[in-house]
């Protein structure tokens, strides 16, 4: 929704932060983040509403993320607004894939009492749609405006490390398989490789431009 912009323009950074990072710890990955916004990745058109001009045109992603304030936003055709259409595409993606991720952020930065009855409206609405969203999964807080690029950092490195890791059955057993068959040596040297690539890490972020 509209009253969020600054964690876009956050979130914008964040992506072009990891995308260095990322590329200095591990070239050989060859990963690279794409952050699709409707501003960047949606020309004019035609469709039922808005929404589904900007649904047609976004096409397949890998990770959703979801931030919400005060406001739900503008409703459309099929829901109370696009962030909750949206979000039920992402889901039923979800019902589809479990692996895929969706991340929902909500801002707790105080705010000053409604003073219409749209602001009442739009408010209720996000409570409601909160109520929704913690029956079917954890969505994360962040205290205000400025703090969002922290919250989401780590999640969304955790969110590609995984993506580009072994998954299911084969990490469950290349993981029993090295509790069993490794020497104390030689996880030594891999917790001191671990420890070095943090280390690494740590010293790229505080060496890169704000």
């Amino acid at each position: 929704p509209g009253d969020v912009q600054s964690e876009r323009f956050q979130l914008s950074k964040v992506v072009e932060e990891l995308n260095t990072t990322i590329s200095a710890i591990a070239p050989e990955k060859q990963i690279f983040l794409e952050l699709i916004k409707w501003e960047t990745h949606v020309h004019p058109g035609l469709g039922r509403d808005p929404q589904d001009v900007v649904n047609q045109q976004i096409g397949e992603y890998d990770i959703f993320v979801g931030i919400i304030w005060k406001r739900l936003g503008t409703p459309t055709a099929l829901a109370r607004s696009g962030t909750e259409e949206e979000f039920q595409q992402a889901y039923s993606i979800w019902q589809e894939n479990k692996s895929f991720p969706v991340l929902f952020y909500f801002c707790q930065e105080p705010s000053s009492p409604p003073q219409t009855k749209e602001e009442v409206e739009q408010l209720g609405n996000v409570v409601d749609f909160r109520t929704q969203l913690a029956t079917k999964g954890l969505v994360a807080d962040y205290q205000d405006h400025k703090s969002f690029g922290d919250v989401i950092r780590p999640h969304l490195l955790m969110v590609v490390g995984r993506m580009f890791s072994n998954t299911g059955k084969l990490l469950t057993e290349r993981k029993e398989y090295l509790i069993q068959h490794t020497t104390e040596a030689e996880k030594l040297a891999s917790w001191q490789q671990l420890q070095l690539l943090v280390q690494e890490y740590e010293n790229i972020r505080s060496s890169m431009d704000p």
